[in-house]
């Protein structure tokens, strides 16, 4: 063990019983952060190691007993205090005591008061820049090819100016369609001359203007 001492089994030893009740007060101000937690603990069966009659190294050995009752008390506590935004000072303290209520004597290998006292602080500004990023590639982007422009398809003209084919089929279809052409054939026939001014002059290439010559 660590305190250097020998122990002993004991095959007899009945389960250790809790009972603990605790509660947490905390404090938030402008300079000061206090959180505190004060507990007591009730055992029953509480297992510690008891000095017999046998000898290791001069010291006696002890062997693990069940002790009828141990109250364990104590608290652990921290604070902060802030002298700027940035920087402050914290502490932490923790203390427990452990009494054996069968002869009121301390209980074994209970730990001493522990405390910490500490500066902390942070820098601010340590931040990548926007504009930073992974240096550029050495390696020439391959050329961009573009392919010849689509051939421009010449506007048709018929008796009645310059019109384009889909308009010349479509008068071509209205002249072959029987007399009874359904009201469609008809309407397509018969349409205005501004519409059919406007049809003339597209064209089936985007971005062609075509005109009448």
């Amino acid at each position: 063990m660590a305190d250097g001492r020998s122990y002993l089994g004991n095959p007899d030893l009945n389960s250790e019983t809790s009972y603990q009740l605790a509660f947490t007060a905390d404090y938030h101000g402008e300079k000061w952060q206090v959180k505190a937690t004060p507990f007591y603990n009730i055992v029953r069966d509480y297992i510690q190691g008891v000095p017999i009659a046998r000898l290791v190294g001069g010291l006696p050995v002890l062997q693990y007993q069940n002790v009828n009752r141990a109250d364990l008390y104590g608290i652990d506590a921290s604070f902060r205090y802030a002298f700027t935004e940035d920087f402050g000072l914290r502490g932490q303290v923790s203390y427990v005591r452990g009494v054996n209520r069968s002869n009121h004597d301390n209980l074994y290998r209970i730990a001493p008061l522990r405390s910490t006292l500490a500066f902390d602080g942070r820098v601010l500004g340590w931040k990548t820049p926007s504009n930073s990023s992974s240096p550029p590639s050495r390696t020439k982007p391959p050329p961009t090819t573009a392919g010849p422009p689509p051939a421009a398809t010449p506007c048709s003209t018929t008796a009645s100016g310059a019109t384009s084919p889909t308009a010349s089929a479509s008068n071509s279809a209205s002249k072959t369609s029987p007399t009874n052409a359904t009201p469609t054939t008809s309407a397509a026939s018969t349409a205005s001359p501004a519409a059919m001014s406007a049809s003339a002059n597209a064209s089936p290439v985007p971005g062609v203007l075509c005109t009448s010559r």
